[in-house]
């Protein structure tokens, strides 16, 4: 579509050089606006304007500023990302891989001294968290601090709040003004009106399961207790008169691993759910404006995860299957701890697998709580109302974790008949 093949290969060059140069400029125009990028191809056109009298055909050079024109419109609506201000509200460990990832982007921000490349959102980050119950940890340390969030916070030289009693919140409130968001996850308290309208832009909770399923204080406790196939995370705007209601601004499922612990499915949920407070702050009018009742969420029944109970810790071997076992182990075994009796005396189980092959001399008919020690596999095998599940290790109060094998050496296991009874109640 050009006249000549001289003047087409000068006027090939010109062009190639203005796109790259409007690419190039696309960076400064979201920082200093749409102007730099018109000013940037008028350069580029000027230098690179070839020297003959050919020129270029009129299809051609509509093509090209119909090119340009776009570009130029979107850049126009491209605006630099906004620097907010965040007070973020969290506790436990899930809760720290968001506030890692705040201070994470507020370092960058700092470090990139006014670039435009990256997405910088976070110029101030400080911390509010509930206050320590050093009863609590008395018998450990005095002033042990044990809350994630609060651990992450002092290591990093973060501001941190205190959280006030119930009904002195607005005083709270008042002497923290100058918010832009306030970014809340697994914070533990309801929080009030006052602090909900403090912050400039909004105020949004991270929730690891896909609401309206699992409302509550342990999601992802139920979500493997419950033996989910699916779960995920919800970004959603916080309620004042109830838990976990709010409308949601972003969601995102992933299947449940096959036999995921808590401290896997913790992992991976706070990992996702930190990247989506970052997209959700980026773009935060547009999630607004498209946010969802969750009401409207189909094929998700309500349900709620209240606080584990420690009375789940302890195994009742005559009413829980295999598969119960495995699912109480997964999700308790690491933290607070599963365990059964023996001979009066608690035994916690430290490593157990409801999947090892059961030795075949094993009484199918045997009542629930018989333990059986197999000298072939060195493990215990624990009799559960449908079957039976192996465990490696235990540990008995104030010792050290110790074998199966050394356990049912000092149970006296060795020797026939080679079992013991494990008891629902410290009282056998």
């Amino acid at each position: 579509s050009l006249a000549r093949s001289r003047g087409e290969e000068q006027a090939m060059v010109w062009m190639a050089t203005v796109f790259a140069t409007a690419a190039a400029a696309t960076t400064a125009a979201a920082a200093t606006g749409s102007r730099a990028l018109s000013t940037a191809v008028r350069r580029a056109t000027a230098r690179a304007a070839p020297t003959t009298t050919t020129t270029m055909a009129a299809p051609t050079m509509f093509a090209m500023a119909a090119t340009m024109t776009r570009t130029k419109r979107r850049m126009m609506h491209t605006a630099a990302p906004a620097r907010h201000s965040v007070l973020f509200f969290g506790s436990d460990k899930f809760s720290v891989f968001t506030l890692q990832k705040l201070f994470e982007n507020m370092q960058q921000q700092q470090q990139a001294q006014g670039q435009a490349q990256g997405l910088h959102l976070v110029t101030r980050l400080e911390v509010v968290c509930v206050p320590e119950d050093e009863k609590k940890h008395a018998h450990v340390h005095r002033n042990m601090v044990s809350v994630p969030a609060r651990v992450f916070a002092q290591e990093h030289n973060l501001p941190l709040h205190e959280a006030p009693p119930k009904g002195q919140w607005r005083a709270w409130v008042n002497e923290r003004p100058g918010f832009d968001f306030g970014v809340v996850v697994s914070f533990g308290r309801l929080l009030p009106k006052s602090v909900l309208s403090m912050f400039k832009r909004g105020i949004i909770n991270v929730h690891p399961s896909i609401l309206p399923r699992h409302r509550g204080a342990a999601p992802i406790h139920h979500t493997l207790l419950q033996g989910d196939t699916e779960t995920g995370v919800c970004i959603i705007e916080l309620s004042q008169n109830a838990f976990d209601e709010g409308n949601i601004l972003k969601s995102q499922r992933i299947p449940v691993p096959p036999r995921a612990t808590r401290s896997l499915l913790t992992n991976t949920l706070g990992e996702i759910g930190a990247n989506m407070v970052i997209d959700v702050m980026a773009d935060f009018d547009l999630y607004k404006k498209s946010a969802v009742p969750q009401s409207s969420v189909t094929g998700v029944e309500p349900s709620h995860a209240p606080k584990v109970d420690k009375s789940m810790c302890r195994i009742n071997w005559e009413s829980s299957s295999v598969a119960l076992v495995d699912r109480l182990f997964r999700t308790l075994g690491e933290e607070p701890g599963l365990h059964t009796v023996h001979n009066g005396t608690q035994v916690r189980l430290i490593q157990m697998d409801a999947t090892v092959p059961v030795p075949p001399r094993l009484d199918p008919h045997a009542p629930p709580g018989t333990c059986i020690y197999d000298s072939h596999t060195k493990l215990l095998f624990a009799r559960c109302a449908d079957g039976w599940v192996a465990i490696q290790e235990v540990r008995l109060p104030a010792r050290k974790t110790i074998t199966a094998h050394q356990f049912a050496n000092q149970a006296g296991l060795l020797k026939a008949p080679h079992a013991c009874v494990f008891s629902s109640t410290e009282q056998q």
